[in-house]
């Protein structure tokens, strides 16, 4: 097994996980981690994306 971690802008998660899915991966984990500091912009803090349970 390997590990990959990637820091990916929340505009960008539900494709990254789509193209993953489709080149095998099947167990991804999604963590929301904020940034503190004047630059964060909060349009770019949610994000939707499909999850399902296991």
């Amino acid at each position: 097994m390997k590990a990959v971690k990637a820091y990916i802008r929340t505009v960008k998660v539900e494709e990254v996980v789509h193209a993953l899915e489709k080149a095998g991966v099947c167990d991804v984990t999604v963590i929301d981690v904020m940034a503190v500091g004047s630059n964060v912009d909060p349009n770019e803090a949610k994000y939707s994306i499909e999850l399902m349970q296991r």
